[in-house]
């Protein structure tokens, strides 16, 4: 295993995240959120998000991720810590000071969806986006279509 990379994802990732600037440019289509990433036991990270007018207590998301690193890549996999659910692995790779995943096709258990995310990260810029989808047609259900662009969080 290569410590160097695994500690230059995590150095870039590891912090407190808002997306103020882009949701008070529009507050229409950009909810006011934030990210928090921290490192837990055996080298695992926190993932925490939450709407801004709710705080800290009212996550909507917590993940505990689990990394591993492959021919230079970073694999994550997510364990949803509200649903108790791992979800699929994204494969993360460094590409013009960004590390980039993203998951085109992740089938969401007992439901007739899937979703794609998409992550991009610099050590300051944070961007992502989710989307779900009706497994058998393709059609968007929730999440931010492609179209309107990824959540821009800033470290703080």
């Amino acid at each position: 295993m290569n410590a160097d990379i695994l500690l230059d994802f995590k150095s870039k990732l590891l912090g407190y995240y808002d997306n103020q600037t882009q949701a008070f440019s529009c507050p229409a289509q950009w909810a006011q959120i934030c990210v928090m990433f921290e490192e837990i036991d055996n080298g695992k990270i926190l993932a925490k998000n939450w709407y801004k007018v709710g705080g800290p207590d009212k996550t909507y998301l917590s993940s505990t991720l689990d990394l591993k690193e492959s021919d230079g890549n970073v694999i994550v996999t997510p364990h949803n810590n509200i649903t108790n659910t791992k979800s699929c692995e994204v494969v993360f790779k460094y590409e013009d000071g960004y590390w980039i995943g993203q998951n085109d096709k992740c089938i969401i258990p007992n439901k007739n969806e899937y979703f794609s995310t998409f992550v991009k990260f610099d050590g300051i810029n944070y961007y992502s986006r989710d989307a779900g989808y009706n497994l058998d047609t393709n059609e968007f259900l929730w999440g931010k279509n492609p179209s309107e662009g990824e959540f821009h969080f800033i470290k703080k």
